[in-house]
């Protein structure tokens, strides 16, 4: 836990070995399944692994409690969508994100910056501006 100087180009693999890799506790599937070890990382990014005991906490629906992930993410409860773990209908809940807009972020995942909705012409710069606040990738 930490931040770490680390040079332009460099990815999420970097990351994780500058900070001395996975703790014994990190939920390693859940790593596997959501964080892209290649991506490049941009400056300000923040990269959250969650302990195997957070994941366990999840609704009737399978997907993560918002709550107790506004806990462990220490932000509102409000919370923020994550893009790359939310439920379609967690994703339509979005204002503009319809099904066809939900399905297309669910097949692009995993994201490494919440710009790459742009880039990778997931949903237009208008969509993006209504959600952006709405929004996290972890």
């Amino acid at each position: 836990m930490g931040v770490y100087k680390l040079s332009n180009g460099s990815r999420v693999d970097d990351l994780l070995i500058i900070s001395g890799g996975l703790s014994a506790s990190a939920d390693r599937d859940w790593v596997t399944k959501n964080i892209n070890r290649a991506a490049k990382l941009s400056d300000g990014q923040k990269l959250y692994i969650y302990h195997s005991e957070e994941l366990s906490a999840r609704n009737t629906e399978g997907s993560l409690d918002k709550k107790v992930l506004g806990t462990i993410a220490g932000s509102d409860p409000a919370m923020l969508v994550n893009i790359n773990t939310a439920s379609q209908k967690e994703l339509e809940s979005l204002v503009g994100i319809g099904p066809v807009y939900a399905q297309s972020i669910i097949e692009h995942r995993p994201y490494s910056n919440l710009e790459e909705l742009l880039s990778k012409k997931i949903i237009p710069q208008k969509t993006y501006e209504k959600i952006k606040n709405e929004i996290s990738l972890y």
